[in-house]
């Protein structure tokens, strides 16, 4: 593998930034967390942190505004703020933290996978007779704050909590907006 320049985005619009956390961080997040990744070269952690970035990247609808036009991730913001009313600034912890957590979760599985909440077709099959499987219909899970998850990762969804929008639906559509 080549080496992998990792970009990390300060707060401060970082030319070609493509990750909010550091490969210290990731290393110190996974340790905190019981997780052993001394099997793990670096070259694999940095794809793993770009990984995550790309999909909290993407796949949230941000509250608030780009800092930048002309930076590259998402974040920095204006015009956002936590629970206490108080302005968001930087790179909040976390976003790094749900970064981490999405890296750790790219290591063995497909961040853009997802699942059928309405007990959708799951596979059809015709082979002298027809054969259909539905996924198993879930209910939409509500948090405490009363916020809908967006991705199939409550972990990823709990850490981001307040800092991103839903749709009418609940579900957050996987592309990114211009903001």
């Amino acid at each position: 593998m080549a080496d992998i320049e990792l970009i990390v985005e300060d707060g401060t619009n970082v030319s070609n930034a493509n990750s909010y956390a550091t490969l210290a961080y990731f290393n110190t997040y996974n340790t905190v967390h019981g997780r052993d990744m001394s099997a793990v070269t670096d070259e694999i952690k940095k794809a793993l942190l770009i990984k995550g970035t790309e999909f909290i990247n993407n796949f949230f609808l941000w509250k608030g505004k780009r800092k930048y036009s002309s930076q590259p991730l998402s974040f920095p913001r204006i015009d956002l703020y936590d629970f206490n009313h108080e302005e968001i600034t930087g790179i909040p912890e976390c976003l790094k933290k749900a970064v981490c957590e999405a890296g750790y979760i790219a290591k063995t599985k497909d961040l853009w996978g997802t699942k059928s909440r309405k007990g959708g077709v799951k596979s059809e099959a015709v082979d002298g007779a027809v054969a259909v499987v539905y996924f198993q219909e879930e209910d939409v899970k509500i948090n405490s704050a009363g916020t809908t998850y967006t991705s199939i990762y409550e972990s990823i969804n709990v850490l981001l909590r307040g800092l991103y929008r839903t749709s009418d639906s609940g579900i957050c559509v996987p592309i990114r907006w211009n903001d």
